[in-house]
């Protein structure tokens, strides 16, 4: 994974609600497309 990747997931992921953000850092995503569809699911 690319650091820019990284980033960016982090940066999205921080800003989701505590519920959703521990279901999403728990899954691990490497993509942020990967983050997005965890946290809609």
């Amino acid at each position: 994974m690319f650091a820019e990747e990284a980033d960016k997931i982090k940066k999205y992921v921080s800003g989701l609600p505590d519920m959703i953000y521990g279901s999403v850092v728990a899954s691990k995503p490497k993509t942020m497309q990967e983050a997005i569809e965890i946290a809609t699911e």
